[in-house]
């Protein structure tokens, strides 16, 4: 997927995405395609380009723009005064849960910065799932009416991380698990003669391995650390020559040997958690990981992993937590835009 300016040969467009983006609550019958017309919605359409506030950012895949958001200065429902860029978002149905709308808006809130906005708003129903996208991008309530928020975002600070617990993510639905799996890729592994405590940076995690005879410590990509049974080793990882590895190669403890990654395509299944949201997530062997931690890097956001059931579905009984940066180098993101809910 591409992120770029709309073009002026394009702005038609916007008359289908404005559409797209009435909100039609479950068992309301959607109104007419006419309602555009109306003069308080033609407001976010007619003459775009001419006024000094107007940009439109588009997603494009495949050489078809699947979502849209832009930004003019107009007396529209989320109007808060004369200096403030009002924003219209709206991400065709098939394509939403896939994290686009939240590209987009970062997109144009800094292409708005750059321009000296201070501050951008945009009026949204309550009952409107897009409520949390937006809080998440740093959006704060300040009016509403019975049934809509008026929202502004601060362009000149940057919005506060929000915690949330891994169920309450799961249950926004904002984000699908896609299918995926691991790539080949070189790490390294050991086993301990003694108590060995370390922590993994990337995730916030501490670990304490014993020379047990069963537990080995993986050094991935970045230098982080984490601990693995056996016989999850034998079965996910092999020596540079392809040979599979046995306790005999760790007969040299408290050393780290070389080893790959064995591709496993479409073994997993992941979920992209945007980097303004932090989680918590307890494996089923334990350990809490945390998602976002502050002070690391994660590019866009880190990601949820979790196995491919025997239905073919995510199992949900164990996720783990892959860095954002990491995740394009170590899993397949071919299907990322092809998720399930």
């Amino acid at each position: 997927m591409m992120i770029r300016y709309l073009r002026e040969d394009e702005t038609e467009i916007l008359k289908d995405f404005l559409y797209e983006a009435i909100y039609i609550p479950e068992g309301v019958k959607a109104p007419e395609r006419s309602v555009i017309e109306l003069p308080e919605l033609r407001l976010y359409y007619e003459d775009f380009g001419s006024g000094q506030a107007d940009c439109c950012m588009a997603a494009e895949e495949e050489g078809k723009i699947v979502g849209a958001v832009w930004s003019r200065i107009m007396s529209d429902y989320g109007h808060v005064d004369d200096e403030t860029p009002s924003l219209a978002v709206s991400v065709k149905k098939e394509y939403r849960g896939r994290g686009i709308g939240t590209s987009l808006l970062k997109q144009i809130l800094g292409v708005l910065k750059e321009k000296g906005y201070q501050k951008v708003s945009l009026s949204v129903q309550k009952a409107n799932p897009a409520v949390r996208l937006y809080r998440w991008c740093g959006f704060q309530t300040v009016s509403e009416t019975a049934e809509e928020y008026i929202m502004i975002h601060d362009l000149q600070s940057d919005p506060p991380q929000q915690k949330m617990t891994l169920a309450e993510y799961l249950e926004t639905g904002c984000e699908k698990w896609f299918l995926t799996g691991k790539k080949k890729y070189p790490l390294q592994a050991m086993m301990v003669s003694r108590e060995t405590s370390f922590r993994n940076e990337l995730e916030g995690a501490d670990y304490t391995v014993n020379d047990d005879g069963v537990t080995v410590i993986m050094k991935g990509t970045a230098g982080e650390l984490w601990p693995v049974s056996m016989d999850k080793a034998f079965m996910n990882y092999s020596r540079p020559d392809g040979r599979r590895i046995s306790i005999d190669d760790f007969a040299r403890r408290d050393t780290f040997i070389d080893l790959v990654s064995i591709a496993a395509p479409d073994s997993c299944y992941a979920m992209f958690v945007p980097a303004e949201i932090a989680l918590t997530v307890r494996t089923a062997s334990g350990y809490n990981l945390h998602v976002n931690l502050s002070g690391v890097a994660h590019g866009s956001g880190d990601y949820l992993i979790c196995r491919k059931g025997e239905d073919g579905q995510p199992d949900l009984t164990d996720i783990w937590v892959v860095n954002g940066i990491l995740f394009p180098q170590t899993y397949d993101t071919s299907h990322q835009n092809t998720c399930r809910g």
